[in-house]
Parts: structure tokens; C-alpha cells; sequence
């Protein structure tokens, strides 16, 4: 069997004596786009920060392309894993390109200037994420759309095999929203990243992805493909109410409704 981008094994978190996360067993194959879904308090952040060492689990392993994360160091699991939190509300003196910059600090010595080879990767993460034309504004001045996308830019500049991302849609609008789930699927398809994306949204960017991690009270649920796992059944049982499931009429995809809602 190849190595696994990410595997989990018996992982427990707990927090004040209450466990936030509670014997989860994972495997995300390398290049999978992966979405975690579930209820309020369910874990899912806590899963990302255990993955990233933000936290340390309580008990139980994590490894990454077949390394256990406790025998690395936070700069080399920064060479393979970046994290975007769910809020970047960062108010601090820094430009969108000094922002962007910041990812490749992995790459560098401690206090070691930029290099071209930097500079380019860093110019190359703006122009993806379409920040090029503000890179000299103070990211305290932009949009949160504009934020996240910048957010998303210091990310690639880290140049990681895997991207973890907590709710990248949170507090946008409907058109930004569209186009971040364009850019990660774009990030995913066309620099081959493993995408770990924790989302509430179990509509269109879920039934895309090849993997679907349901998590309820700290524990997994069902994990498997979007097709496997996207039923009523998994779904009332997730979230505690009733679901219907629609066909758009125009597009032919699959639209998840709470069944009270029209």
C-alpha cells in the first residue's frame, strides 16, 4: 500500500477533562480533495489544528506522507502542511506582498533576506490568486473576501504538498464565495495539493470532492466517497434533521435542503 498524505490513528483530544475529539481514525490519500462536515462543536477545527500541531492530541499518532508529526520539527511539517484558519482578521502593518512573503518562511534561515527564487514563487501565489494589483496595499484594508484570497496566496508561497483550510466561505458574500471554492478547486486540480476543507456547505464543492469525512461529538460518523456518504440516512443522523435531496433543473446537480426549508 503507497503512503498516505495524512493518517490519523487512534487520536483523542481533550480540553478541561472533556474529550473534543475521541479515538479518530483517518487516511487521506495523496492529491484527494477532502471535505469535513458536521455540526457545531463537532471537532472539525480541533481535527485541523491536531493535524497542524496547533494542538497537541492527548493521545494517539498522526503522520504525514508516512512521518509521525511528533518527530518533526514546526518548520519541516510547515515545508508539507499549511493551515488556513477560518478567521484572518489580522490588523498588523504589513503590505498584501510583505503578507504573502511571510509563507515562505520555512524556506529560510532565520533572519535570511529574500531570495529571487522567493520572490518569484511569491509574485507567481499573487498572480494566481488574482492580489497582484494590491500587493503594495495594507491587508488591513481589504475586504474579507480580498483577505482570504491573500490568506490563500501566503499558502501556495509556502510551496506545501497540503492544504488544510477551515471554512474558506465563512462571512462571504455569495459571489466571493464562488470564487474561492473556484480557486481551491483550481489549486487542487492544477498544483496536484492535497485539500483538507472543513465547510458547512454540503451543496456543490462537497459532491465534488473524492472524499467526505462526516464528524459528530469528536468522533467520525462515515468517512468515504460523496456518493457513499451523502444520503439521508448519514446526513439526519449528522446533523439531527431531515434532509431532501433535489436535482437543479439546469445543471442536473444533486441540491442538499433541510427538509423545512424550501
Amino acid at each position: 500500500m503507497s503512503t498516505a498524505a495524512i493518517e490519523v490513528h487512534s487520536l483523542t483530544y481533550e480540553l478541561g477533562g472533556n474529550s473534543i475529539l475521541q479515538d479518530v481514525e483517518l487516511r487521506i490519500e495523496k492529491g484527494c480533495s477532502v471535505a469535513i462536515i458536521g455540526p457545531n462543536g463537532a471537532g472539525k477545527t480541533s481535527l485541523l489544528r491536531c493535524l497542524m500541531r496547533v494542538l497537541h492530541p492527548t493521545r494517539g499518532r498522526v503522520t504525514v506522507f508516512g512521518t509521525p508529526t511528533n518527530r518533526m520539527s514546526q518548520r519541516q511539517l510547515a515545508k508539507v502542511m499549511s493551515y488556513l484558519p477560518q478567521t484572518n482578521s489580522s490588523d498588523a502593518a504589513f503590505s498584501v506582498r510583505e503578507f504573502v512573503q511571510l509563507g515562505r518562511y520555512p524556506h529560510r534561515r532565520f533572519l535570511a533576506t529574500q531570495t529571487p527564487k522567493d520572490d518569484a514563487i511569491v509574485s507567481s501565489a499573487l498572480k494566481t490568486t488574482s492580489t497582484a494589483q494590491f500587493a503594495e496595499r495594507n491587508i488591513s484594508t481589504l475586504s474579507g473576501g480580498e483577505r482570504q484570497r491573500v490568506a490563500i496566496a501566503a499558502a501556495i508561497a509556502q510551496s506545501t504538498r497540503i492544504l488544510l483550510v477551515d471554512e474558506p466561505t465563512a462571512h462571504l458574500d455569495y459571489k466571493h464565495q464562488i470564487e474561492m471554492t473556484g480557486l481551491l478547486r483550481e489549486l487542487h486540480s492544477e498544483h496536484k495539493l492535497t485539500l483538507v476543507c472543513v465547510t458547512h456547505h454540503l451543496n456543490r464543492s462537497v459532491f465534488e470532492c473524492d472524499h467526505v469525512i462526516g464528524l459528530k461529538k469528536g468522533s467520525v460518523l462515515f468517512a468515504g466517497s460523496p456518493q457513499d456518504c451523502l444520503n439521508a440516512a448519514h446526513l439526519e443522523e449528522l446533523y439531527d434533521v431531515s434532509f431532501r435531496f433535489l436535482t437543479d433543473p439546469q445543471s442536473g446537480q444533486t441540491v442538499v435542503l433541510p427538509a423545512g426549508e424550501s
